[in-house]
Protein backbone atom coordinates (compact mmCIF):
# COMPACT_ATOMS: atom_id res chain seq x y z
CA UNK A 1 0.00 0.00 0.00
CA UNK A 2 1.30 3.15 -0.89
CA UNK A 3 2.57 5.46 1.77
CA UNK A 4 2.98 9.43 2.15
CA UNK A 5 5.94 11.20 3.23
CA UNK A 6 7.13 14.86 3.86
CA UNK A 7 10.99 15.59 3.82
CA UNK A 8 12.78 19.06 4.46
CA UNK A 9 15.46 19.80 1.81
CA UNK A 10 16.75 23.15 2.60
CA UNK A 11 20.31 22.30 2.47
CA UNK A 12 19.69 20.12 -0.84
CA UNK A 13 17.59 22.46 -2.60
CA UNK A 14 20.85 23.43 -4.96
CA UNK A 15 21.29 20.60 -5.64
CA UNK A 16 17.52 19.02 -6.32
CA UNK A 17 17.21 22.40 -8.52
CA UNK A 18 19.95 21.03 -11.51
CA UNK A 19 18.26 17.62 -11.91
CA UNK A 20 15.36 17.19 -14.31
CA UNK A 21 12.41 15.62 -13.97
CA UNK A 22 11.95 12.27 -13.91
CA UNK A 23 16.12 11.72 -13.15
CA UNK A 24 16.76 9.67 -10.07
CA UNK A 25 18.70 11.41 -7.20
CA UNK A 26 20.73 9.40 -4.78
CA UNK A 27 20.20 11.49 -0.88
CA UNK A 28 20.60 10.83 2.56
CA UNK A 29 18.03 11.87 5.23
CA UNK A 30 18.15 12.15 8.86
CA UNK A 31 15.16 11.18 11.02
CA UNK A 32 13.83 11.33 14.69
CA UNK A 33 12.21 8.39 13.72
CA UNK A 34 14.83 5.47 13.78
CA UNK A 35 12.12 3.29 12.31
CA UNK A 36 11.44 4.83 9.47
CA UNK A 37 13.55 3.82 6.52
CA UNK A 38 12.37 -0.10 7.32
CA UNK A 39 8.79 1.27 6.53
CA UNK A 40 9.31 3.39 2.69
CA UNK A 41 8.95 1.25 0.18
CA UNK A 42 9.16 1.68 -3.75
CA UNK A 43 5.87 3.93 -5.01
CA UNK A 44 5.57 5.81 -2.19
CA UNK A 45 4.65 9.37 -2.32
CA UNK A 46 7.50 11.82 -0.93
CA UNK A 47 6.64 16.04 -0.80
CA UNK A 48 9.88 17.93 -0.52
CA UNK A 49 10.03 21.16 1.40
CA UNK A 50 11.74 24.07 1.19
CA UNK A 51 11.55 27.30 3.22
CA UNK A 52 8.25 25.73 4.85
CA UNK A 53 6.77 25.93 1.72
CA UNK A 54 5.79 22.44 -0.61
CA UNK A 55 8.77 22.78 -3.29
CA UNK A 56 8.98 19.23 -4.59
CA UNK A 57 7.13 15.89 -5.37
CA UNK A 58 9.24 12.53 -5.69
CA UNK A 59 8.58 9.18 -6.05
CA UNK A 60 10.07 6.49 -4.15
CA UNK A 61 12.96 4.28 -5.87
CA UNK A 62 14.60 2.43 -3.19
CA UNK A 63 16.54 1.84 0.02
CA UNK A 64 20.77 1.68 -0.40
CA UNK A 65 21.49 1.51 3.10
CA UNK A 66 19.90 2.53 6.26
CA UNK A 67 19.03 6.61 6.31
CA UNK A 68 20.27 6.55 2.45
CA UNK A 69 17.79 6.31 -0.30
CA UNK A 70 17.00 6.82 -4.14
CA UNK A 71 14.26 9.27 -5.28
CA UNK A 72 12.92 10.29 -8.59
CA UNK A 73 12.06 13.70 -9.10
CA UNK A 74 8.84 13.96 -10.25
CA UNK A 75 7.74 18.12 -10.27
CA UNK A 76 9.48 20.93 -9.10
CA UNK A 77 7.43 24.79 -8.78
CA UNK A 78 7.21 28.09 -6.63
CA UNK A 79 4.23 28.49 -4.55
CA UNK A 80 3.32 29.85 -1.49
CA UNK A 81 1.82 26.17 -0.03
CA UNK A 82 2.73 26.47 3.77
CA UNK A 83 2.68 22.85 5.30
CA UNK A 84 1.45 22.59 9.07
CA UNK A 85 3.56 23.65 11.93
CA UNK A 86 3.67 19.60 13.14
CA UNK A 87 5.79 18.98 9.89
CA UNK A 88 8.26 21.13 9.85
CA UNK A 89 10.47 20.51 12.67
CA UNK A 90 11.29 17.23 10.71
CA UNK A 91 13.89 16.07 8.13
CA UNK A 92 11.63 13.45 7.45
CA UNK A 93 8.22 12.54 8.45
CA UNK A 94 5.52 10.05 7.53
CA UNK A 95 1.87 11.72 6.75
CA UNK A 96 -1.55 10.33 6.14
CA UNK A 97 -3.03 10.48 2.88
CA UNK A 98 -5.55 12.98 3.56
CA UNK A 99 -2.59 15.72 4.18
CA UNK A 100 -1.23 14.94 1.08
CA UNK A 101 -4.35 15.09 -0.97
CA UNK A 102 -5.24 18.37 0.40
CA UNK A 103 -1.46 19.38 -0.25
CA UNK A 104 -1.10 18.05 -3.68
CA UNK A 105 -4.41 19.32 -4.82
CA UNK A 106 -3.75 22.79 -3.50
CA UNK A 107 -0.37 22.88 -5.37
CA UNK A 108 -2.41 21.53 -9.30
CA UNK A 109 -4.88 24.41 -8.12
CA UNK A 110 -2.01 26.74 -8.29
CA UNK A 111 0.33 25.72 -11.35
CA UNK A 112 1.19 28.63 -13.75
CA UNK A 113 3.12 26.40 -15.68
CA UNK A 114 2.90 24.26 -18.73
CA UNK A 115 2.37 20.43 -17.38
CA UNK A 116 1.49 18.58 -19.90
CA UNK A 117 5.14 16.87 -20.14
CA UNK A 118 5.35 15.56 -16.73
CA UNK A 119 5.55 12.00 -15.65
CA UNK A 120 2.53 9.98 -14.46
CA UNK A 121 2.58 8.86 -10.89
CA UNK A 122 2.02 5.24 -10.50
CA UNK A 123 -1.29 5.86 -9.06
CA UNK A 124 -3.74 7.21 -11.02
CA UNK A 125 -5.19 8.48 -8.09
CA UNK A 126 -2.52 11.51 -8.60
CA UNK A 127 -2.27 11.11 -12.36
CA UNK A 128 -1.74 14.42 -14.16
CA UNK A 129 -3.83 14.81 -17.50
CA UNK A 130 -5.24 17.25 -19.62
CA UNK A 131 -8.18 15.61 -19.36
CA UNK A 132 -8.15 14.75 -15.30
CA UNK A 133 -9.85 18.21 -15.08
CA UNK A 134 -8.06 18.82 -11.77
CA UNK A 135 -5.52 21.08 -13.27
CA UNK A 136 -4.76 24.71 -14.00
CA UNK A 137 -6.26 24.97 -17.47
CA UNK A 138 -9.79 23.17 -16.59
CA UNK A 139 -12.81 23.94 -18.57
CA UNK A 140 -15.15 24.13 -15.78
CA UNK A 141 -17.70 25.02 -18.10
CA UNK A 142 -18.06 23.44 -21.24
CA UNK A 143 -20.38 22.45 -24.28
CA UNK A 144 -20.09 20.09 -26.55
CA UNK A 145 -21.80 20.19 -30.11
CA UNK A 146 -22.40 19.38 -33.17
CA UNK A 147 -24.19 17.95 -35.92
CA UNK A 148 -27.02 15.13 -35.14
CA UNK A 149 -25.30 11.70 -34.49
CA UNK A 150 -21.26 13.09 -34.49
CA UNK A 151 -20.55 11.14 -31.28
CA UNK A 152 -21.31 14.16 -28.52
CA UNK A 153 -22.20 12.25 -26.03
CA UNK A 154 -19.49 9.30 -26.34
CA UNK A 155 -16.57 11.99 -26.78
CA UNK A 156 -17.95 13.13 -23.00
CA UNK A 157 -17.96 9.73 -22.06
CA UNK A 158 -15.34 7.85 -23.59
CA UNK A 159 -12.84 10.87 -23.56
CA UNK A 160 -13.72 13.87 -21.17
CA UNK A 161 -15.01 11.69 -18.77
CA UNK A 162 -12.52 8.43 -19.54
CA UNK A 163 -10.95 8.29 -16.33
CA UNK A 164 -14.00 9.50 -13.77
CA UNK A 165 -15.63 7.33 -11.43
CA UNK A 166 -18.80 7.20 -13.24
CA UNK A 167 -20.83 5.60 -10.70
CA UNK A 168 -20.07 8.26 -7.85
CA UNK A 169 -18.51 11.10 -9.22
CA UNK A 170 -20.96 12.09 -12.41
CA UNK A 171 -24.45 12.70 -12.18
CA UNK A 172 -26.40 13.23 -15.53
CA UNK A 173 -29.59 14.91 -16.50
CA UNK A 174 -31.43 15.80 -19.91
CA UNK A 175 -33.22 19.02 -20.69
CA UNK A 176 -36.51 19.20 -22.61
CA UNK A 177 -39.36 21.88 -23.27
CA UNK A 178 -41.04 21.19 -19.80
CA UNK A 179 -37.79 21.10 -17.89
CA UNK A 180 -38.07 23.82 -15.54
CA UNK A 181 -35.75 25.90 -12.56
CA UNK A 182 -37.32 23.01 -9.91
CA UNK A 183 -36.12 20.13 -11.80
CA UNK A 184 -32.93 21.51 -11.85
CA UNK A 185 -32.56 23.13 -8.91
CA UNK A 186 -34.96 21.23 -6.45
CA UNK A 187 -38.30 21.60 -4.88
CA UNK A 188 -40.12 21.66 -1.55
CA UNK A 189 -42.53 18.47 -1.44
CA UNK A 190 -45.11 17.45 1.30
CA UNK A 191 -44.64 13.94 2.54
CA UNK A 192 -47.35 12.51 4.56
CA UNK A 193 -46.81 9.46 7.37
CA UNK A 194 -49.39 8.01 10.04
CA UNK A 195 -51.63 11.56 8.63
CA UNK A 196 -48.96 13.73 9.80
CA UNK A 197 -47.40 16.05 7.01
CA UNK A 198 -44.09 17.45 6.87
CA UNK A 199 -41.83 18.95 4.08
CA UNK A 200 -38.92 17.92 2.68
CA UNK A 201 -36.08 19.90 0.38
CA UNK A 202 -35.77 17.17 -2.26
CA UNK A 203 -32.66 18.02 -4.20
CA UNK A 204 -32.51 18.14 -8.60
CA UNK A 205 -29.51 17.30 -10.52
CA UNK A 206 -28.12 20.65 -9.60
CA UNK A 207 -27.84 20.76 -5.86
CA UNK A 208 -27.15 17.17 -5.58
CA UNK A 209 -23.70 17.61 -7.31
CA UNK A 210 -23.00 20.47 -5.16
CA UNK A 211 -23.81 18.59 -1.71
CA UNK A 212 -21.11 16.40 -3.17
CA UNK A 213 -18.38 18.85 -4.30
CA UNK A 214 -19.05 20.34 -0.54
CA UNK A 215 -18.97 17.74 1.28
CA UNK A 216 -15.41 16.04 -0.65
CA UNK A 217 -13.61 18.64 -1.58
CA UNK A 218 -10.97 16.70 -2.78
CA UNK A 219 -12.51 15.01 -5.46
CA UNK A 220 -13.72 16.12 -8.69
CA UNK A 221 -17.19 15.96 -9.84
CA UNK A 222 -18.88 16.32 -13.38
CA UNK A 223 -22.87 17.74 -13.63
CA UNK A 224 -23.51 16.48 -17.40
CA UNK A 225 -26.36 18.28 -18.98
CA UNK A 226 -27.66 16.62 -22.58
CA UNK A 227 -29.19 18.70 -24.96
CA UNK A 228 -28.87 21.71 -23.04
CA UNK A 229 -30.75 23.57 -26.23
CA UNK A 230 -34.13 21.80 -25.94
CA UNK A 231 -34.92 23.59 -22.47
CA UNK A 232 -34.76 27.25 -22.21
CA UNK A 233 -31.69 26.76 -20.78
CA UNK A 234 -31.66 30.59 -18.71
CA UNK A 235 -34.96 30.02 -17.76
CA UNK A 236 -34.00 26.58 -15.67
CA UNK A 237 -30.50 27.63 -14.56
CA UNK A 238 -32.33 31.37 -12.98
CA UNK A 239 -30.13 32.94 -10.50
CA UNK A 240 -27.73 30.11 -10.54
CA UNK A 241 -26.23 31.76 -14.05
CA UNK A 242 -24.56 34.28 -12.19
CA UNK A 243 -22.65 31.12 -10.40
CA UNK A 244 -21.20 30.23 -14.14
CA UNK A 245 -18.57 32.70 -14.08
CA UNK A 246 -15.05 31.63 -12.47
CA UNK A 247 -12.12 32.82 -10.66
CA UNK A 248 -9.30 32.95 -12.62
CA UNK A 249 -7.32 33.13 -9.60
CA UNK A 250 -7.56 32.55 -6.14
CA UNK A 251 -9.18 35.22 -4.30
CA UNK A 252 -8.76 37.17 -1.30
CA UNK A 253 -11.28 35.12 0.75
CA UNK A 254 -11.45 31.05 0.91
CA UNK A 255 -12.17 30.85 -2.61
CA UNK A 256 -9.97 29.57 -4.84
CA UNK A 257 -9.22 29.59 -9.03
CA UNK A 258 -12.23 27.59 -10.32
CA UNK A 259 -15.36 29.00 -7.62
CA UNK A 260 -17.62 30.74 -8.53
CA UNK A 261 -16.95 34.82 -9.20
CA UNK A 262 -20.13 36.07 -7.70
CA UNK A 263 -21.51 34.12 -5.30
CA UNK A 264 -25.16 34.35 -4.47
CA UNK A 265 -28.17 33.98 -2.01
CA UNK A 266 -30.61 30.88 -3.00
CA UNK A 267 -32.69 30.15 0.12
CA UNK A 268 -33.52 26.39 -1.68
CA UNK A 269 -29.96 25.48 -1.99
CA UNK A 270 -29.07 26.89 1.27
CA UNK A 271 -32.20 25.24 3.04
CA UNK A 272 -31.43 21.94 1.73
CA UNK A 273 -27.61 22.05 2.82
CA UNK A 274 -29.08 22.88 6.17
CA UNK A 275 -31.15 19.70 5.98
CA UNK A 276 -28.14 17.66 4.90
CA UNK A 277 -25.79 18.92 7.63
CA UNK A 278 -23.21 20.53 5.19
CA UNK A 279 -21.04 23.19 5.79
CA UNK A 280 -21.42 26.14 3.68
CA UNK A 281 -21.88 30.21 3.91
CA UNK A 282 -24.95 31.41 4.41
CA UNK A 283 -25.85 34.25 1.78
CA UNK A 284 -22.29 32.95 -0.22
CA UNK A 285 -22.90 30.06 -2.32
CA UNK A 286 -21.17 29.29 -5.08
CA UNK A 287 -19.90 26.53 -7.01
CA UNK A 288 -16.69 25.12 -6.41
CA UNK A 289 -13.66 24.25 -8.59
CA UNK A 290 -13.91 20.74 -7.83
CA UNK A 291 -17.27 20.99 -9.70
CA UNK A 292 -17.49 20.86 -13.43
CA UNK A 293 -20.30 21.68 -15.42
CA UNK A 294 -20.81 19.57 -19.39
CA UNK A 295 -23.37 19.79 -21.65
CA UNK A 296 -24.40 18.47 -25.62
CA UNK A 297 -26.39 20.70 -27.81
CA UNK A 298 -27.04 19.43 -31.23
CA UNK A 299 -26.51 22.31 -33.58
CA UNK A 300 -29.62 21.11 -35.60
CA UNK A 301 -32.67 21.79 -32.71
CA UNK A 302 -30.70 24.96 -31.99
CA UNK A 303 -33.86 26.38 -32.81
CA UNK A 304 -35.63 24.96 -30.16
CA UNK A 305 -34.25 27.44 -27.35
CA UNK A 306 -31.16 28.91 -29.03
CA UNK A 307 -28.58 29.93 -26.14
CA UNK A 308 -28.02 34.02 -25.71
CA UNK A 309 -24.45 35.35 -26.04
CA UNK A 310 -24.57 36.24 -22.29
CA UNK A 311 -25.10 32.58 -21.64
CA UNK A 312 -22.69 31.25 -24.10
CA UNK A 313 -19.99 33.22 -23.42
CA UNK A 314 -19.75 31.53 -20.20
CA UNK A 315 -19.07 28.24 -21.53
CA UNK A 316 -16.03 26.83 -23.26
CA UNK A 317 -17.53 25.82 -26.72
CA UNK A 318 -15.97 22.55 -28.27
CA UNK A 319 -17.30 21.31 -31.76
CA UNK A 320 -17.19 17.48 -32.44
CA UNK A 321 -17.12 16.76 -36.28
CA UNK A 322 -16.96 13.23 -38.36
CA UNK A 323 -13.02 11.73 -38.08
CA UNK A 324 -13.89 8.49 -39.41
CA UNK A 325 -11.22 6.53 -37.98
CA UNK A 326 -10.14 3.39 -38.48
CA UNK A 327 -12.09 1.67 -35.61
CA UNK A 328 -15.64 3.38 -36.92
CA UNK A 329 -17.56 0.03 -36.34
CA UNK A 330 -19.46 0.21 -39.88
CA UNK A 331 -18.48 2.72 -42.06
CA UNK A 332 -17.44 0.44 -44.88
CA UNK A 333 -20.73 -1.35 -44.50
CA UNK A 334 -23.40 -0.92 -47.30
CA UNK A 335 -27.01 0.48 -47.27
CA UNK A 336 -28.93 -2.48 -48.18
CA UNK A 337 -29.06 -2.97 -52.10
CA UNK A 338 -27.46 -0.92 -53.00
CA UNK A 339 -23.09 -0.49 -53.43
CA UNK A 340 -22.79 2.61 -51.62
CA UNK A 341 -20.99 2.08 -48.20
CA UNK A 342 -22.63 4.35 -45.64
CA UNK A 343 -19.39 6.75 -45.59
CA UNK A 344 -19.80 7.01 -48.91
CA UNK A 345 -23.12 7.97 -48.74
CA UNK A 346 -22.48 10.26 -45.44
CA UNK A 347 -19.73 12.60 -47.15
CA UNK A 348 -21.57 12.47 -50.54
CA UNK A 349 -25.15 14.02 -48.73
CA UNK A 350 -22.88 16.46 -46.89
CA UNK A 351 -21.24 18.01 -49.50
CA UNK A 352 -24.49 18.58 -51.41
CA UNK A 353 -26.24 20.57 -48.07
CA UNK A 354 -23.44 22.21 -48.42
CA UNK A 355 -23.03 23.44 -51.96
CA UNK A 356 -26.46 24.20 -51.62
CA UNK A 357 -26.12 26.63 -48.48
CA UNK A 358 -24.23 28.49 -51.05
CA UNK A 359 -27.07 28.81 -52.66
CA UNK A 360 -28.89 30.21 -49.79
CA UNK A 361 -30.03 28.11 -47.76
CA UNK A 362 -28.80 27.21 -44.57
CA UNK A 363 -27.78 23.57 -44.16
CA UNK A 364 -24.91 23.33 -42.88
CA UNK A 365 -26.03 22.22 -39.03
CA UNK A 366 -28.53 19.65 -40.31
CA UNK A 367 -25.51 17.43 -42.10
CA UNK A 368 -25.41 13.45 -40.84
CA UNK A 369 -23.07 13.05 -38.39
CA UNK A 370 -20.98 9.19 -38.90
CA UNK A 371 -23.00 7.87 -35.72
CA UNK A 372 -26.71 9.07 -37.26
CA UNK A 373 -27.58 5.65 -38.03
CA UNK A 374 -27.00 2.19 -36.26
CA UNK A 375 -24.60 -0.98 -37.33
CA UNK A 376 -28.01 -2.95 -37.69
CA UNK A 377 -29.16 -1.09 -41.05
CA UNK A 378 -25.67 -1.98 -42.97
CA UNK A 379 -24.66 -5.06 -44.72
CA UNK A 380 -21.02 -5.87 -43.87
CA UNK A 381 -20.57 -7.84 -46.91
CA UNK A 382 -20.69 -6.00 -50.33
CA UNK A 383 -21.52 -9.70 -51.93
CA UNK A 384 -24.58 -9.53 -49.50
CA UNK A 385 -26.10 -6.35 -50.15
CA UNK A 386 -28.23 -7.56 -53.04
CA UNK A 387 -29.97 -10.45 -51.58
CA UNK A 388 -33.20 -10.84 -50.96
CA UNK A 389 -34.51 -12.20 -47.77
CA UNK A 390 -36.47 -10.92 -44.51
CA UNK A 391 -32.90 -9.97 -42.60
CA UNK A 392 -32.04 -6.89 -45.23
CA UNK A 393 -35.49 -6.28 -46.25
CA UNK A 394 -35.41 -4.83 -42.42
CA UNK A 395 -32.44 -3.27 -42.42
CA UNK A 396 -33.56 -1.32 -45.75
CA UNK A 397 -36.90 -0.38 -43.86
CA UNK A 398 -35.21 0.82 -40.86
CA UNK A 399 -32.68 2.57 -42.94
CA UNK A 400 -35.48 4.21 -44.66
CA UNK A 401 -36.97 5.19 -41.34
CA UNK A 402 -35.07 7.05 -40.11
CA UNK A 403 -31.94 8.44 -42.63
CA UNK A 404 -34.40 9.54 -45.57
CA UNK A 405 -37.38 10.52 -43.42
CA UNK A 406 -34.83 12.78 -41.64
CA UNK A 407 -33.98 14.07 -45.34
CA UNK A 408 -37.45 14.20 -46.37
CA UNK A 409 -39.31 16.04 -43.55
CA UNK A 410 -36.46 17.86 -41.65
CA UNK A 411 -33.25 19.43 -43.54
CA UNK A 412 -35.56 19.40 -46.63
CA UNK A 413 -38.83 19.99 -45.65
CA UNK A 414 -39.66 23.08 -47.29
CA UNK A 415 -37.22 22.62 -50.33
CA UNK A 416 -38.02 18.97 -51.73
CA UNK A 417 -37.27 19.91 -54.99
CA UNK A 418 -33.75 20.49 -54.42
CA UNK A 419 -32.44 17.19 -53.23
CA UNK A 420 -35.49 14.74 -54.25
CA UNK A 421 -36.62 13.50 -57.49
CA UNK A 422 -39.89 12.94 -56.97
CA UNK A 423 -41.31 16.07 -55.12
CA UNK A 424 -45.13 15.47 -55.89
CA UNK A 425 -45.64 12.70 -53.53
CA UNK A 426 -46.03 11.71 -49.94
CA UNK A 427 -43.29 10.53 -47.61
CA UNK A 428 -45.34 7.11 -47.44
CA UNK A 429 -45.94 6.90 -51.38
CA UNK A 430 -41.58 7.59 -51.33
CA UNK A 431 -41.16 4.60 -48.66
CA UNK A 432 -43.39 2.22 -50.98
CA UNK A 433 -41.28 3.02 -53.84
CA UNK A 434 -37.91 2.67 -52.18
CA UNK A 435 -39.03 -0.79 -49.95
CA UNK A 436 -40.40 -2.63 -53.18
CA UNK A 437 -39.59 -6.36 -54.54
CA UNK A 438 -41.10 -8.55 -57.30
CA UNK A 439 -44.30 -10.23 -56.49
CA UNK A 440 -42.13 -13.27 -56.33
CA UNK A 441 -39.92 -11.56 -53.94
CA UNK A 442 -36.96 -12.98 -55.36
CA UNK A 443 -35.16 -9.27 -57.07
CA UNK A 444 -35.33 -6.08 -55.50
CA UNK A 445 -36.81 -3.24 -57.63
CA UNK A 446 -37.00 -0.21 -55.26
CA UNK A 447 -35.76 3.17 -56.07
CA UNK A 448 -33.32 4.05 -52.81
CA UNK A 449 -30.34 5.00 -55.09
CA UNK A 450 -32.18 6.63 -57.75
CA UNK A 451 -34.96 8.26 -55.52
CA UNK A 452 -31.92 11.44 -54.47
CA UNK A 453 -30.74 14.05 -56.89
CA UNK A 454 -26.89 12.99 -56.13
CA UNK A 455 -24.39 11.02 -57.56
CA UNK A 456 -22.60 8.84 -55.38
CA UNK A 457 -19.02 8.04 -56.15
CA UNK A 458 -18.34 4.07 -56.12
CA UNK A 459 -15.78 4.60 -58.55
CA UNK A 460 -13.35 2.70 -56.51
CA UNK A 461 -15.94 -0.43 -55.26
CA UNK A 462 -15.16 -3.10 -56.90
CA UNK A 463 -18.41 -5.16 -59.00
CA UNK A 464 -20.34 -7.16 -57.95
CA UNK A 465 -20.83 -10.45 -60.40
CA UNK A 466 -23.83 -10.95 -61.43
CA UNK A 467 -25.91 -13.90 -59.37
CA UNK A 468 -28.88 -15.86 -59.82
CA UNK A 469 -30.75 -15.79 -56.36
CA UNK A 470 -32.61 -18.72 -55.67
CA UNK A 471 -35.73 -18.00 -53.51
CA UNK A 472 -35.53 -19.70 -50.21
CA UNK A 473 -38.49 -21.29 -48.42
CA UNK A 474 -37.94 -18.24 -46.46
CA UNK A 475 -38.36 -15.62 -48.76
CA UNK A 476 -40.40 -17.66 -51.63
CA UNK A 477 -43.45 -18.18 -48.74
CA UNK A 478 -42.81 -21.90 -49.23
Amino acid sequence: MTKYFIVTVDSLVDTFSIVKAGSNIYVEFKTNDNNIFNTIEKGDKILGIYNNCVKYIFIMQKVTEKDKIVLKKYLEFDNDIKIDEIYQNYEIKEINKEEFNRIYNEILLNLSIDISYLYELENKEFTLKKNNNIMNEIDYNQIVYGIPGCGKSYHVENKILKEVDKNNNVIRTTFFPDYSNSDFIGQILPFVKDKDVTYKYVPGPFTKSLEKAYKNKNEMFYLVIEEINRGNAAAIFGDVFQLLDRLKKNSDDERVKGDSEYPISNEFIEGYLRQEKVNFTPERIHIPHNLVIIATMNTSDQNVFPLDTAFKRRWKMERITNTWDENHPFANYYIPFTNITWKNFVETINEKMLELTSDGLYLEDKQLGEYFANEEMFIKNKADAYIVNDENEKKLKNFTYKVIEYLYNDVFKFNKDKFFKETTISFNKLCESIIKFNEKKTEYIGMIETCMDVNFDVSNDEGIEDVIIEPTDEVAGE
